[in-house]
């Protein structure tokens, strides 16, 4: 969803001067016009263009604005669909269930004026991002995955104590998760908190977490008396 920053026009009701800046705004050959209109139509194309990008093959895009001014509007649509051969424009009055009446004279969009429904003006384009038909390569990598331990609770505080100290702030300070593990080389990794759903993602990591720490070779793994000194976790990344 792109709500693009706009002229604003379409707020005539609660703000009656915004229809005079806003039309003043369209003859930009002026530079009293286009000092402060020409950076809006260009942020608004940058911002268009940079949502697009992000957009996944099969994706959909809403751009909307709350101005009647087609400069900002159906032209910035105009230039997406020009400028981008996968873009396709779907027709937002069907979508939306709303009189065939509003769809106009072939427009990219729908314009919505403050007399159709007694409400504020806005604009709403759609646009669908051409799927492509072909296999994504998967990022995992080719290795076996890694085999983890976590750290004990002793070991896991003496590292957090160590990174305060060394520091003064740590992503894993007053977690109750515990989220460091080591595997076999004597790496310490520090484990992501997934939010739900992203589980599934794991198998495409190239790593399991942030790698954060190292063992020296040889140390003991557990730490029974002084954790600070007997952990043998000393190199922080």
């Amino acid at each position: 969803l792109v709500d693009a920053p706009c002229s604003a026009t379409g707020n005539v009701r609660k703000d009656p001067l915004a229809l005079l800046r806003g039309g003043a705004a369209c003859d930009i050959s002026t530079v009293k016009s286009s000092r402060w209109y020409q950076p809006l139509l260009d942020r608004q194309r940058e911002l268009l263009g940079s949502a697009w990008r992000a957009l996944r093959p099969g994706g959909v895009l809403v751009y909307s604005t709350c101005t009647l001014n087609g400069l900002e509007n159906e032209d910035q649509c105009r230039q997406l669909l020009e400028s981008e051969a996968g873009a396709e424009a779907l027709d937002v009055v069907e979508l939306l269930g709303l009189p065939a009446s509003l769809r106009g004279d072939g427009t990219i969009g729908v314009q919505i004026w403050p007399s159709h429904f007694d409400s504020e003006g806005f604009f709403v384009s759609c646009f669908r991002k051409a799927a492509v038909d072909v296999d994504v390569p998967s990022q995992a990598p080719a290795t076996e995955p890694l085999q983890l331990r976590r750290l004990d609770v002793e070991e896991e505080d003496a590292l957090n104590d160590m990174a305060l100290d060394a520091l003064g702030g740590w992503p894993n300070a007053g977690s109750d998760r515990r989220r460091l593990c080591e595997d076999a080389d004597g790496n310490v990794w520090l484990l992501p908190e997934l939010g739900a759903g992203m589980e599934a993602l794991c198998k495409h990591a190239l790593a399991p977490g942030q790698r954060v720490a190292r063992r020296r070779p040889g140390a003991l793994r557990r730490s029974p008396s002084k954790p600070g000194d007997s952990t043998g976790i000393r190199d922080l990344f």
